[in-house]
């Protein structure tokens, strides 16, 4: 029996939960289990929900924006995967600083969510990368 490994990748502004199974070869389509969307587009949240697993979940961070409205595709996809589509409107701005506090505090480190520091000048090929490479974490990109 397969042990299952868990896995986050980020494709600026995606993040990807991906149950991984070590011996397994998988498409996302297949082990996409749970996705954040804080992009905030039609076309974002359509390859998203197309791209989860049977009873899989989506949480959509902020709004899709006026002139944005939900393609056909979207609903039909979630009632036949049977898929949670959830919203989350944001962090209210008088939590900041409790938030902000546990930050200094060192009880949240969103330094552990950051996996490699690029410079600009591979930002082209790590962003072409995204649909097909295998990235665990934040990757950032200072500019050199």
């Amino acid at each position: 029996m397969f042990k299952p490994l868990a896995a986050a990748i980020l494709s600026l502004p995606l993040l990807w939960v991906l149950p991984i199974h070590a011996q397994d070869e998988l498409t996302l389509d297949q082990i996409v289990q749970k996705h954040i969307d804080a992009m905030g587009g039609a076309d974002t949240l359509a390859a998203a929900v197309a791209g989860l697993a049977r009873r899989g979940r989506h949480v959509q961070v902020g709004l899709l924006g006026a002139d944005a409205t939900v393609p056909a595709q979207v609903i039909s996809r979630a009632i036949a995967g049977e898929l949670a589509i959830l919203g989350s409107h944001g962090m209210p701005a008088h939590d900041y600083p409790a938030m902000l506090e546990r930050v200094t505090s060192g009880e949240l480190d969103p330094g552990r969510l950051v996996a490699r520091r690029i410079g600009l000048d591979e930002a082209a090929t790590a962003l072409a990368a995204l649909g097909t490479a295998r990235i665990d974490g934040i990757t950032i990109i200072h500019p050199n």
